[in-house]
């Protein structure tokens, strides 16, 4: 192997510290871009003054992620092993509780219920249970996108926490660039690049590597530090300490796939089609004349064909599509952001700001409508001159009081020939809307 990848030659950065928030400057970003962005891997040592979490803002996260699969929401996806095995029943019981109080307490019940086995616990979309991790990633990641562009699939956070000795579903290639956030406990990578294993033995989800290990690339971190691998390296976590430890790992999958709107609506038109026909071809031709069955199939293909060009001509994809960019584009690559606050009252006298960094977008509905962006959720409003003016104003970043932008955004006007009445509920509802899409933060 290079020099430059060997194991005791590990890349560690340690640029100018954040003084405050989580964006690294220009000049940390054009340089890592340069020397190591999908080239080769590094330790970031201590670039922040604020942790991106703190091991009791992750663990509340964690519960809330729990809470949710208890309450049997669909949308939560991860999994609890003892070991290298996956448990598929009762794993509510091993996730993390309010009672726990903290991941100690939490490390103490289930090592207790588990009689000292070594266990993990993997919960995907992280960001979509903690909104301060998704805003501080976002700051994180803004810099990086200024060089490489939004991802062309998807971002995503995962924590990985427990005291396994190594991961537990074993080494594996990656397809994305990655970003580990060491929380809580030491944390170590093994990885090794793609072309290291090239004409080897198939080592997906195997733990017998150890007869590579010494053309490893090792890197150690602590908490608070970062560790990035690009994405087409082999890689495998372990244990340094036999501790709990815990880290959040942002995967950014760049490389563009079709996009799941289309496969989805391609999906149901084939499905609709194949419904009505296609499936009682299939079933009259058997247990006949097999000739005529691969007509009928022929039939099929044809009718498949024909619900994709129903697809290139809906007018309905074609809006959800513009839409789900939008969102794409305003939630940064992430496909599941938080969900919006809930309780809000706004008083006059609120002062509220939007963000030129990360600015809400919007697009035509159709005559009378506008679709807005904002942090990565959705919503429709009139097309009124006054709600253009409203979106426009705030997205500039003034500080504004709420009654302000009540009074100076309602009334009628007249706009391409049709009127449009925005009354001070109207204008009050949608402020209300964006500080809880947290497009606009209050004092």
């Amino acid at each position: 192997m290079p020099p430059s990848l060997m194991a005791a030659d590990v890349h560690r950065v340690a640029p100018t510290r954040a003084a405050s928030g989580h964006a690294l400057g220009d000049a940390f970003w054009s340089s890592f871009h340069a020397t190591h962005w999908e080239r080769v891997g590094a330790v970031i040592e201590q670039p922040f003054a604020t942790p991106l979490a703190t091991p009791a803002e992750l663990f509340d996260a964690m519960v809330e992620a729990s809470d949710r699969f208890r309450a049997g929401d669909a949308s939560v996806s991860l999994e609890f092993c003892i070991g290298h095995t996956r448990m598929l029943a009762d794993v509510a019981r091993y996730l993390p509780e309010h009672a726990d109080g903290g991941s100690t307490g939490y490390m103490a019940r289930i090592t207790q219920l588990l009689g000292g086995a070594r266990f993990g616990l993997v919960v995907e979309d992280a960001q979509a249970y903690d909104a301060t991790l998704w805003l501080r990633l976002r700051d994180f990641l803004r810099g990086l996108y200024q060089h490489t562009g939004l991802p062309g699939d998807a971002a995503k956070a995962t924590v990985f926490l427990g005291n396994y000795d190594r991961t537990p579903f074993g080494l594996h290639r990656g397809s994305s660039a990655n970003f580990m956030f060491v929380v809580e406990g030491a944390k170590r990578m093994r990885t090794w690049p793609d072309a290291y294993f090239r004409g080897k033995p198939d080592l997906t989800h195997r733990l017998d590597y150890e007869a590579y290990n010494a053309d490893a690339i090792v890197m150690d971190a602590n908490p608070g530090d970062i560790i990035f691998w690009p994405s087409d390296y082999w890689h495998i976590g372990e244990s340094v300490d036999g501790g709990f430890s815990s880290a959040v790992s942002v995967a950014l999958f760049m490389e563009p796939r079709p996009t799941a709107a289309v496969m989805a609506r391609a999906a149901g038109l084939v499905g609709a089609h194949h419904a009505e026909a296609g499936r009682t071809r299939a079933l009259d031709a058997f247990p006949g004349d097999m000739r005529g069955a691969v007509e009928r199939v022929d039939a099929m293909v044809e009718d498949a064909v024909a619900s994709l060009e129903d697809v290139s001509a809906d007018r309905a994809l074609r809006h959800a599509l513009r839409v789900g960019a939008l969102n794409t584009l305003t939630g940064f690559g992430f496909t599941r952001p938080p969900r919006p606050r809930e309780g809000l009252t706004l008083a006059d006298d609120m002062v509220v700001s939007g963000s030129g960094d990360f600015p809400m977008l919007w697009v035509d509905a159709d005559d009378d409508n506008l679709v807005v962006s904002a942090n990565g959720h959705a919503l429709q409003v009139a097309a009124s001159p006054h709600v253009l003016a409203l979106l426009e104003r705030v997205n500039s970043g003034e500080r504004l009081r709420v009654g302000s932008l009540v009074e100076a955004h309602s009334g009628t006007v007249r706009a391409g020939g049709v009127e449009f009445e925005t009354t001070r509920d109207d204008v009050r509802a949608l402020v209300a809307k964006l500080v809880s899409l947290r497009a606009l933060t209050t004092d």
